[in-house]
């Protein structure tokens, strides 16, 4: 169920794309995950220690929602944004270190999980980690929306906020 949730709410994600754009939705997403995380952990410590049977539902609905704002936010924008971003030279190695992100959190989370019997504490580290990471996407994600290369790469050389791109992104 939650897959097939996420994938609806994936197919959704390109019209708010194109109304939005790629900035709202990976800050929107970014914040909103971090802190449904931190209550999902909440949710399943609480079920697990204080035996808060009547949880269990609580945290399977707002497993949904994650799903949900996942599917619609960074699950399919952070694959679009990547290749607006960067050089085509280091498209490749950029979108080898996300999927070597994505991998740890696929194989960490079972294994932290299995060791505690519960899964509260992936949650809480994945929402505090993204509530963290929240300040310094702030300031570095840029909108790429309706810009071309070219136009993505004046703008960022003009912006005398942000000279950081000046030396990752552009040559």
């Amino acid at each position: 169920i939650a897959n097939v949730v996420q994938l609806i709410a994936t197919s959704l994600s390109t019209q708010l794309l194109d109304r939005l754009g790629r900035r709202p939705l990976i800050l929107a997403g970014n914040l909103s995950i971090g802190i449904l995380n931190v209550v999902l952990g909440v949710v399943f410590m609480a079920l697990h220690y204080w035996k808060w049977e009547d949880g269990f539902p609580i945290g399977m609905a707002l497993i949904l929602v994650f799903n949900i704002i996942f599917g619609l936010t960074l699950g399919p924008v952070v694959w679009l944004y990547i290749p607006e971003i960067v050089t085509q030279k280091i498209v490749p190695l950029a979108t080898a270190t996300y999927w070597c992100g994505c991998s740890i959190c696929v194989i960490v989370a079972p294994i932290v999980t299995n060791s505690m019997d519960t899964p509260f504490a992936v949650f809480i580290f994945l929402g505090l980690y993204l509530l963290v990471v929240f300040g310094p996407n702030y300031f570095l994600v840029v909108e790429t929306k309706g810009l071309t290369a070219d136009k993505l790469i004046k703008s960022l050389k003009s912006n005398e906020k942000q000279p950081l791109y000046n030396h990752l992104y552009i040559k």
